[in-house]
């Protein structure tokens, strides 16, 4: 089937999907990043906090 700019729809639909795909995959690994930060400052928190305890 074409659309009106003369495309099939099957390969415009593609391009799509892929744009959707890279993009779902950059936000994935964008809030994989911002959990890692936050274990990583929670685990250098308790850990002070465990420290500063201990040499009282």
């Amino acid at each position: 089937m074409i659309d009106e700019h003369g495309e099939e729809e099957d390969e415009k639909t593609k391009r799509d999907l892929e744009i959707l795909k890279k993009y779902h995959k950059k936000e994935t690994k964008s809030v994989k990043k911002i959990f890692i930060t936050l274990f990583l400052i929670f685990a250098l928190v308790y850990i002070v906090k465990l420290l500063m305890g201990f040499f009282k």
